[in-house]
């Protein structure tokens, strides 16, 4: 079964016993679960960058790379002259 932590959002797949319904096995483990309910950063840790957007000038702002576009094919290679059939040739 799928269950989502309500602390933390995070998606736990959890294994019941098949004659009790107990729950026998989370993944990840409740003490993972744990350890990032300690971790989660708060609205004081994270940095204001709201208000650093707005003000930030333009020329700060990069585009990404534009897409690189194949380079064109070679041409098709010229047919081989063609080679004589039967008959002798001289050297």
């Amino acid at each position: 079964m799928v269950k989502v932590d309500s602390g933390t959002g995070l998606a736990l797949l959890v294994v019941r016993d098949g004659d009790t319904g107990k729950e026998v096995e989370q993944y990840p483990s409740r003490h993972v679960v744990e350890e990032y309910k300690r971790n989660i950063p708060t609205a004081i840790d994270q940095p204001q960058s709201s208000s650093k957007a707005s003000t930030a000038p333009a020329e700060d702002v990069k585009a990404p790379p534009a897409p690189v576009s194949a380079a064109p094919s070679a041409p098709p290679a010229a047919p081989a002259a063609p080679v004589p059939s039967g008959g002798s040739v001289e050297i």
